[in-house]
């Protein structure tokens, strides 16, 4: 077998294991943003504006680490267990590698069950951000997600860092612009948002809840 043959060969299987790594994919990590049989309030813009916001000016872990300030916030919503932190982890990395810490405060929001070992490697990695668990059954179904309050702590987003099983979005910049966005506007009032994000598929994980599905409606 003379060596155009091989590459011909390794290309290929090169093609074949892709093709295959996206149906597998496909079949077992391609899931809505929100499945069908979630409780509506997921679904509800007032709903899920009231309770994280809610969550960030009231948490006590956040209160304690006196993070509350006039800055932008990132609130990233990270299961350690779910494969596909690794897809959407560049549109992650392009935001705080735009915005330092004195401009963009980060806030790692992980699961009620996770245990203190893992949550002290998670704040080991990232010195940046503050862990804080979901203590109250906050209204979202799935990881790895993020919302986005402007500097007076309302929520200018909440959805998907992208869609499908890349992690594709429209406009690859999007959250750059939005936190430049939400800075300009820091003398007055902002005009972005809420959004919601929610309506689409992609590689998805189920976030856990403390007890049911159903989420706590009390303002």
């Amino acid at each position: 077998m003379n060596k155009n043959t091989w590459i011909i060969a390794l290309v290929i299987v090169w093609i074949g294991a892709s093709l295959g790594g996206l149906t597998w994919m496909k079949l077992n990590k391609i899931h809505p943003f929100v499945p069908m049989d979630a409780p509506y309030q997921m679904r509800d813009i007032e709903q899920v504006t009231s309770q994280l916001e809610n969550f960030l000016n009231n948490d006590a872990e956040l209160i304690k680490t006196g993070s509350l300030d006039n800055r932008v916030t990132l609130m990233h919503f990270y299961n350690p267990d779910c494969f596909c932190n690794a897809v959407s982890k560049r549109h992650l990395d392009e935001v705080l590698k735009t915005f330092n810490a004195e401009t963009l405060r980060w806030v790692i929001v992980v699961p009620f069950d996770t245990d203190s070992s893992s949550i002290t490697t998670i704040q080991q990695r990232n010195p940046r951000a503050v862990v804080v668990r979901d203590s109250v059954n906050l209204p979202i179904s799935s990881s790895p997600s993020l919302a986005v309050f402007s500097n007076k702590h309302e929520l200018a987003y909440f959805g998907a860092y992208g869609f499908g099983a890349l992690c594709t979005l429209s406009e690859e910049n999007i959250f750059v612009s939005m936190v430049s966005r939400l800075q300009q506007s820091a003398a007055g009032e902002s005009d972005y948002g809420p959004f919601l994000n929610i309506a689409g598929s992609g590689c998805f994980c189920a976030w856990p809840k403390t007890v049911s599905p159903e989420i706590n409606t009390k303002e």
